[in-house]
């Protein structure tokens, strides 16, 4: 497709061409540096760079990048459900106030004996109050659970987290190389304008030039001013179509910059040209490429394999759960010695009546996967039917670029001849209009079948998914 370039205006300072002048010219060029707006300089950049600039700015990408991001979370914590679950709690308790009990013994001693000390109880019949517990009261526990017997239901959604995160590579994939294709179509379309403008104002210069020799003509009454007002009025004539060029211009140049992600205030021009070189192919290994490597088509595949395996954790729903637990604690007061408990666990959770609940489930996950099985057989006969669209036009495409090359030539000499036989007076101002128009009109048609060609190409790229 050949190199091509873009021009991308920016204040990024001023640059001086040539030699540093001497004396007073230098102390006003220093001047008017200071004192003037920044100047303008060009930034070049290829289509690929082109790409790349869009690839960076573009909201979509961004979007399937984070869709990436989420499915790798997702694929973490259905890991992490497999893997021994441990907690750990502590706590402090102290009681300001603590509660007591009376014991009444009536007539009889006392069973504590005589105490020492003020908080002795009394060793004399009668009530006695004793408080309840310890004011300070630590504990620490510890607890492990791990899954022994889900039948599936824990592996298979973490199969499916690892199908969902490679359906999210593909639909980045997808997304990358339809805006890539964007970037091809407004890049050559810039491209197109441009060269309409040039050829725009060939035109322009081919009646001017005609408007001169009409009026020598007149000059010396060979021709008429019928002749030269003809000649003006196929000037204005042109000149009207330049104007119109140059709006379109301005709105391809529009799309571009917003494919781009670049503000629309941002001055851009393109330079390159519409490089024509035919290339052949097969059919049929074109079809079998993309079946192969579009990324929208693996994306519905890898969906495809998430959809079997929660059909799996849905019908996974009627079976038990087994599982083990341990439990370790350690406690301490102010009142009595440290102590520690364990205790280990099997537990089995057994499904008997759910309200259907699963029942639901599976009917809702087989619906969900026999959707994706549908859809994943209509994007291949899209794909095939695009593969072969793309090719047909582009095979189209390629012979129309031979023959308007050739109608090129044949306008060019039919003007030269043109010309000639109006300069000695044997051919009419219409007659020579008529010979400018047809060349304008084939180079015309020549520029859109070399656009719809290298644009074309990138079309059947993007069919078949790869280069």
């Amino acid at each position: 497709m050949g190199k091509s370039r873009l021009l991308i205006s920016s204040e990024n300072g001023f640059r001086a061409n040539g030699r540093w002048l001497m004396g007073y010219v230098s102390l006003f060029m220093v001047v008017i540096f200071f004192s003037a707006p920044i100047s303008a300089h060009s930034q070049p950049l290829t289509l690929e760079e082109s790409i790349t600039l869009a690839l960076q700015n573009s909201p979509q990408i961004k979007a399937a990048q984070e869709a990436i991001k989420l499915a790798e979370g997702q694929m973490v914590e259905a890991k992490g459900a497999m893997l021994p679950q441990i907690s750990a709690n502590g706590s402090y308790l102290y009681f300001g106030e603590l509660p007591t009990t009376i014991l009444d013994f009536g007539d009889m001693p006392s069973p504590f004996g005589p105490v020492a000390g003020p908080d002795a109880p009394p060793t004399e019949s009668g009530p006695i109050e004793i408080e309840m517990g310890a004011r300070h009261n630590w504990k620490g526990e510890v607890a492990v659970q791990q899954p022994l017997f889900t039948f599936g239901k824990l592996w298979n959604r973490y199969k499916q987290t690892i199908a969902s995160q490679q359906a999210a590579v593909a639909g980045l994939n997808s997304v990358q190389q339809q805006l890539e294709l964007q970037v091809h179509e407004a890049f050559y379309g810039v491209l197109l304008a441009q060269e309409y403008l040039k050829v725009s104002r060939q035109a322009v210069e081919l009646v001017e030039a005609q408007v001169k020799v009409a009026q020598q003509l007149r000059d010396v009454e060979i021709a008429t001013d019928f002749e030269v007002l003809r000649a003006q009025v196929q000037l204005a004539s042109v000149q009207s179509q330049q104007v119109r060029v140059e709006n379109t211009l301005q709105l391809a140049q529009n799309r571009f910059k917003m494919i781009l992600g670049l503000d629309m205030n941002t001055a851009v021009n393109v330079e390159g040209s519409l490089d024509y070189q035919p290339q052949e192919f097969d059919l049929a290994a074109l079809i079998d490429t993309a079946l192969k490597h579009r990324p929208d088509l693996a994306q519905l595949t890898w969906q495809e394999k998430a959809g079997e395996k929660l059909v799996r954790i849905a019908k996974a729903g009627y079976l038990p759960n087994i599982s083990i637990a341990g439990n370790y604690s350690l406690n301490d007061t102010d009142q009595q010695p440290r102590y520690s408990t364990w205790n280990v666990a099997v537990v089995a959770n057994i499904p008997i009546f759910n309200g259907f609940a699963t029942r639901g489930k599976v009917h809702q996950a087989e619906a969900g996967l026999r959707q994706i099985q549908y859809g994943h057989e209509q994007l291949r006969d899209a794909i095939e039917m695009e593969v072969r669209t793309a090719y047909l036009q582009l095979r189209g495409t390629a012979a129309l670029v031979e023959v308007q090359r050739r109608s090129v030539e044949q306008a060019e000499e039919g003007l030269r001849l043109a010309q000639l036989r109006y300069e000695n007076g044997m051919l009419t101002s219409v007659e020579l209009i008529d010979s400018q128009l047809a060349l304008t009109q084939a180079r015309v048609n020549r520029l859109q079948a070399q656009h719809d060609y290298v644009v074309g190409l990138a079309r059947l790229q993007k069919a078949i998914g790869g280069e």
